[in-house]
This record gives structure tokens, C-alpha cells and sequence, in this order.
């Protein structure tokens, strides 16, 4: 995880105006110093809990130059239970760092299926190719022989998957026609995995979000992160802030969606 959720109005917080008249520092840099304190904690402290952190690492988070051990001081006194837990934490951070990571997991499954299941259609087709049907056919040549031959065929086509005809209509009703072979090649495997009622919500939020950005949907950058969409899809609005000063955005304005398409 390289992001972390922050109050728009930090600057504006009573913790970061006592922690600037307590150093006699500007606000801004107040506000600086607690953003990089949680950005560490993001990356090294990801539960909240701090009573096994040193204070050097919290002051090092933080980039404190000043007397050793004062920051981190009123951080825990500001800013932590008396079990040494960041308040808020795991409502406006833990939760959303575990929802990115439990994504981050499906999306690297998803796409390890998608790339056994490419691989096998693959290796059918080229084995499909290799076959053929012994039809005997029989006839005379020149001389009056009798002489046999062998005529290939190809084996009859895979019946189309339940979850096709479904998928097929919502996507050409929200974005434009599209062949049956492209959708099976493209979204097989996120099919399989998650099921029609969860691929149908997750492309309408796709295509949602791609209207929102006056761009286009293409059916291969959503098959590349159907798995996210997916899960997207599936969640709830994020609760509201209440008392913290974490990101009032919620998590689906900062989560993180790879490239941007």
C-alpha cells in the first residue's frame, strides 16, 4: 500500500494546532509532521498499534528534527489509546489497508486463472487443429484400383458457457456489440471465479466510472481488472467521519485502481 487517508482539513485540527503552540512550529509543518507520522504507519505499524514501536521510529517516520522523543511523546499522548492503539485507526486506515490487500490478492488469482485458462484454450486449440475424424472414402484410381483415403475434420465446437448470453446483452446494451468468442476468450476465467450476478454488477460500475471520466470502455481493460471491479462493485458506501480527521472522501475516492483507464 503506497497511500494512506488524510483529513482534507488537517490543517484546520486541534491536534495540529496544539502540536504547532506546544513546538512553537508553523501549522503547516504541523500538519506535515502527522501526515508523514501515518504515511509510516502505513507502511510499518499497518494494524495501528504502537506500543511495540520505539520512538526513534515514530520521530524517524515523521522526519522530527527536534528534541528527541518530544514528538513522539505527544503523539501517543494526542493521538493513542491507553493500549498504545492509534484511535481511529482501523475504521478510517486498517480496514480500507486489509480491502486493498484482500483486492491486490484476488486480482493476482484472478489473473494467474486467466493465464492457465488462455494457456489451455491454447493448447486445445492446437491440439483441436492436430485431430482429425477417419472418414474412409473410397473410389478408383486411373488403372482401375480400388485405392482409400482419409479426409480431416475439425471436432465440433465447445457449447457456449451459461453465463454468456447475460453478459453478452449487458455490455452491448451499456456500451456497444461484441462477439460471443471475444467475450469467452476475455472473461472466462472472472466468470468462473465470481459467478454472472457479480460480473453484471461489476461491469455497470465499469461503465459508470468511465462515464464519469467522459472516456471510453473497452472490454479488455475491464477484463484486466475484473476482479477489482468485482469487488467494487460489492461494497458499501464508506461510512462517514465521525470524530477523526482521517480522509472524509472514504475509501472508494483514494483507493487505488492501477493504470488509469
Amino acid at each position: 500500500m503506497d497511500w494512506v487517508a488524510i483529513d482534507i482539513h488537517i490543517a484546520g485540527d486541534a491536534v495540529t494546532h496544539r502540536l504547532a503552540d506546544q513546538f512553537r512550529i508553523r501549522v503547516a509543518e504541523a500538519a506535515g509532521l502527522l501526515t508523514l507520522a501515518f504515511a509510516g504507519m502505513a507502511q510499518h505499524a499497518r494494524d495501528g498499534e504502537l506500543a511495540e514501536t520505539t520512538d526513534s521510529q515514530i520521530e524517524e517516520w515523521a522526519r522530527w528534527h527536534g528534541k528527541r522523543g518530544a514528538f513522539a511523546m505527544f503523539f501517543r499522548a494526542q493521538l493513542c489509546d491507553e493500549a498504545g492503539t492509534v484511535r481511529a485507526w482501523e475504521k478510517y486506515n486498517g480496514r480500507a489497508i486489509r480491502r486493498a490487500e484482500a483486492a491486490k490478492e484476488r486480482t493476482r488469482v484472478w489473473r494467474e486463472q486467466h493465464e492457465r485458462a488462455r494457456t489451455e484454450r491454447t493448447t486445445s486449440a492446437n491440439g483441436t487443429h492436430n485431430r482429425t475424424h477417419n472418414v474412409r472414402r473410397t473410389g478408383q484410381d486411373r488403372t482401375g484400383h480400388n485405392i482409400t483415403a482419409n479426409s480431416g475434420g475439425a471436432d465440433a465446437p465447445p457449447a457456449a458457457p451459461a453465463w454468456l448470453p447475460a453478459i453478452r446483452a449487458r455490455w452491448q446494451t451499456r456500451v456497444g456489440r461484441i462477439t460471443p468468442a471475444v467475450l469467452v476468450r476475455e472473461l472466462s476465467a472472472v466468470a468462473e471465479l465470481h459467478g454472472e450476478a457479480s460480473l453484471l454488477t461489476a461491469i455497470d460500475a465499469y461503465v459508470e466510472a468511465r462515464l464519469e471520466l467522459g472516456k471510453p470502455a473497452k472490454l479488455a481493460w475491464f477484463a484486466e481488472e475484473a476482479a477489482v471491479w468485482v469487488q467494487r462493485a460489492g461494497e458499501s458506501e464508506a461510512e462517514p467521519i465521525i470524530d477523526g480527521w482521517f480522509s472524509p472522501a472514504g475509501e472508494k475516492a483514494t483507493r487505488p485502481t492501477g493504470a488509469a483507464r
